[in-house]
């Protein structure tokens, strides 16, 4: 079976580039601080550390349209107050132990999102479940904008159990989710692939996509269903930002009118990327996309059942 071959792939680039696309989400700064331990405080239990470097991204769905706009020359985004995300990470082992967050959001107006998402192609939503996107506009976003509507709804140390993409919202275009968030829903620990079907209970969508770490990404809508393994090359740096990238990358993909087959392949190469780097520190680009396609030779990579 042939990958997404040099030709549509220029032509995946030229129909993104010419749509308008609106975005709306948390942002989140990723402030990433590396230090050195140097012992235990004698008064307490406290370890005691040292900052060697610090770095500060622009994550959550800032990201998002940190990448899109690499892709689209019209972006629409809507957001809140940045959240912030300090993470401590031990310099010598890589290893974090410590994170902080600061900050919630407001719910947005709905009148605003109105305003902004009328001549939209497209709409990117990215709920990290901070609060910017309640109940009322989530229903909002689902009865206005669903045929049109590309949707993640996180679930992370703040939101567990309380952020899922079903009952939140009823209906989408695309919709991406990983194990965890899919077992939440469906009340499954640990839901194999083909529990993505079981989605179609709770949500409505056109196709959808079950990240599954190392194990790959499986997608499947109306008669159609691909998966493809994971893609991997030495040490994994961070995988904070991974499932944002997939998500967007492949988002634009459906939003290009692309097959299941493509958008799996080309979010799963998106997703790659960002385990490279910490964090949200880079945003792929059309270059390095392609670049990964053509170094990965996923032609021979992709399997397909």
């Amino acid at each position: 079976m042939n990958g997404l071959k040099n030709k549509t792939y220029k032509e995946f680039i030229e129909k993104v580039k010419k749509l308008k696309i609106g975005i709306i989400g948390e942002t989140i700064v990723d402030d990433y601080k590396w230090v050195q331990l140097i012992g235990t405080s004698p008064k307490s239990y406290c370890p005691s550390s040292v900052i060697v470097k610090e770095e500060k991204y622009d994550g959550g769905a800032a990201y998002v349209k940190r990448i899109v706009e690499q892709f689209s020359n019209d972006v629409v985004f809507l957001t809140d107050t940045p959240i912030i995300k300090t993470r401590y990470v031990e310099s010598h082992l890589q290893t974090k132990f410590l994170e902080l967050r600061d900050g919630l959001n407001h719910p947005i107006n709905i009148d605003k999102i109105d305003d902004a998402f009328e001549d939209c192609d497209i709409i990117i939503v990215a709920d990290f479940g901070h609060n910017l996107i309640d109940k009322k506009v989530a229903k909002h976003l689902s009865d206005n904008y669903a045929e049109r509507m590309c949707l993640m709804c996180q679930t992370n140390s703040s939101n567990y159990g309380y952020n899922n993409l079903s009952p939140k919202y009823h209906s989408a275009g695309y919709v991406c989710l990983d194990q965890k968030e899919l077992g939440l829903i469906l009340q499954i620990k640990d839901p194999e692939q083909n529990y993505l079907y079981h989605l179609w209970d709770f949500l409505k969508f056109d196709m959808g996509t079950l990240t599954m770490g190392v194990n790959g990404a499986f997608s499947m809508g109306g008669n159609s269903e691909y998966k493809v393994e994971c893609f991997k090359n030495g040490t994994v740096v961070d995988t904070i930002g991974a499932g944002d990238t997939f998500f967007t990358v492949a988002s634009l993909a459906y939003a290009a009118g692309y097959s299941i087959k493509n958008i799996t392949l080309l979010g799963s190469l998106g997703g790659y990327y960002n385990t490279t780097f910490p964090a949200t520190k880079k945003a792929i680009s059309p270059s390095k996309l392609k670049n990964l396609y053509i170094k990965y030779e996923v032609e021979e990579h992709e399997a397909v059942y």
